[in-house]
This record gives structure tokens, sequence and C-alpha cells, in this order.
């Protein structure tokens, strides 16, 4: 059994229940904004005029989720999310340097501008997804390396790292894979260089297989001489049972051909 304080006046009583069907409405608004942008597929695709569906994205607790500051979140005014498996990274970033550094972000941004926040009093408002601060908005990328994103993002941003120049092939494979999905050749185009330089030289070699990939990304030359040599020493393509992958045999190893162009296989 309650009680009405008799001191308090009924108008603030009413004021009070006000309050809480407000809350309970913006609630429900907020809950209806979309909590995902299309990926850079389907973003192109619809640019071109064909209609897409948007696919689906479910967050749960159960995901390994870490936040990586690119620039000081004081300083951010964008979150790009991206997922692997059970690992989902958040980057706070600039939405102004992606704009100017990659061609297909800035698409991605322009397109899908109307699900961003457009008030300043939005920004304290948490993403019903991942649980972040919404601010001026956020894009979730997909199948990308969380580790080479970061790398690029660093780059992009001017954050550069001491590792940088010691940044070993399979990682540079995966920069390369970054960079020719988001059009970051460009805005990354010394160390793009730097690493050319280190590594072309190196193609032929056992191990250097998905150089294949790296001169498509970063447009340079050497596949043609690659693709010669493989012809010569791998034999057929193979089909591992288990994972379904793809491979050639060089020597005694197996070499997995996931990140090779198609053209490189003859498709």
């Amino acid at each position: 059994m309650s009680a009405t304080n008799p001191s308090t006046p009924a108008n603030e009583n009413v004021k009070s229940s006000a309050s809480i069907d407000d809350a309970s409405a913006s609630a429900s608004t907020w809950e209806n904004i979309p909590s995902k942008t299309p990926s850079v597929s389907e973003a192109e695709a619809e640019i071109d005029g064909v209609e897409t569906a948007t696919a689906k994205v479910s967050l749960s607790d159960a995901f390994e989720c870490t936040t990586v500051d690119i620039i000081e979140n004081r300083d951010s005014d964008f979150i790009l999310h991206t997922d692997v498996g059970e690992r989902v990274v958040h980057y706070m970033v600039s939405a102004d340097v992606l704009r100017i550094t990659s061609p297909v972000l800035r698409k991605l941004i322009e397109r899908n501008s109307d699900q961003y926040p457009a008030s300043p009093d939005d920004r304290d408002k948490v993403c019903g997804v991942c649980g972040c601060r919404k601010i001026k908005g956020s894009l979730c990328l997909e199948d990308d390396d969380p580790d080479a994103l970061r790398t690029v993002l660093q780059i992009v941003h001017c954050k550069h790292r001491q590792d940088l120049m010691k940044l070993e092939f399979p990682s540079v494979t995966m920069v390369a894979v970054v960079c020719e999905k988001y059009e970051w050749q460009n805005a990354i185009l010394p160390w793009l260089l730097f690493w050319i330089s280190k590594y072309s030289e190196k193609s032929l070699k056992s191990g250097y297989e998905n150089w294949l990939r790296v001169a498509k990304a970063f447009k340079t030359e050497g596949s043609a001489e690659l693709i010669e040599v493989l012809s010569d020493e791998c034999g057929s393509l193979s089909k591992d049972p288990e994972s379904g992958r793809t491979y050639v045999v060089r020597g005694t190893e197996r070499v997995f051909t996931d990140l090779w162009p198609p053209e490189s296989l003859g498709e």
C-alpha cells in the first residue's frame, strides 16, 4: 500500500509522469534507428542502382569487444566497427579523415548520413548494438583483418608506429587487402613504396606467394614472373577436404590460394 506525500504538489506529479512518458518515447524512437550501415559491396551496388538487402548484424555479450582509440576519444567523432569471428573491434576515428583518404568510405558515410544523430544532444546516447556512445555516426565493416585495419587507420590519422618499417610480409599482405578494398593506396603511398621496395626482391621465394595479391593491390609489377615460377614449381589446384580451401603444393609445402587474384588462378 502506497501513500501520496501531501507536501508534493499535484502539478509536480504530472510533470514526473510526463517525463517518464517522454523518456519511454525517446527510447522507443532510438531503438528504431538502424543499427548497421551497408557493407562496402552493398553500398556500391546501391550506388549503381541495384537494389540490395541490408544484412543484419548481431553482437552478443559473448563476443570479445575491444575499443581502439586511433585518436583520443574526446577528439573522435566517428566509430568504425569490424568483426571477425567472435572478435569485435571499435575504432575511434575522425569522419573527415575517412572522407578525405578513402573514396569508398566517403560514399558509405554520405549514403548513410540520415542514420547518424543530427543533434548534439544525441551524442550521449548509447548504441543498442555495440554499447558505444553514439557520437557523430558509425559504420559496421565486414570481414576486415582488425590488425591491418588498425595499421592503416593509424597511418591516415598520422599516428605512425615505430614498427611499421619492420612489418612482416604476412601483415603487409593483409594491409594490402584492406587498402585495395577501401582504396587507401594513395593515402599510405610512402609506406606502400617502402614495403614494395623491401619485399619485391623476395617475391619469387617460398613463403612470398601472396605477393600476387600485394602486387595487384599496390598496383606494382612482379606478378607475371611469379605466376610463371609457380606454374613450373607447383602442381594443380587441390581442395582441402576439411576447410574447403584451395591450395597448391610447392616443394613439400601446401600454399593456400585464398588471397590470390582470380586471374592468377586462370579464373
